[in-house]
């Protein structure tokens, strides 16, 4: 029987418990999956952002619950 043990940023990693991935881009406002394409669309059309996205709530949100990453 084999032990497998950690390597120092194996043990880092799950030391600090909590991590979390935001992924926000063009596919959030036309529902689609990474590989799709989308067409003659033109760059204002593929991310219709029309004002400055406020993160500082969630970011407050994440650092509230204890996440480190």
């Amino acid at each position: 029987m084999s032990h497998l043990v950690p390597n120092i940023a194996q043990f880092q990693y799950h030391k600090e418990e909590l991590a979390a991935f935001i992924h926000f881009g063009p596919n959030t406002f036309h529902n689609v999956e990474w590989g799709e394409h989308y067409g003659n669309m033109s760059v204002k059309d593929v991310f219709p952002l029309k004002s400055k996205v406020d993160v500082e709530p969630l970011m407050a949100t994440l650092q509230e619950a204890g996440f480190k990453r």
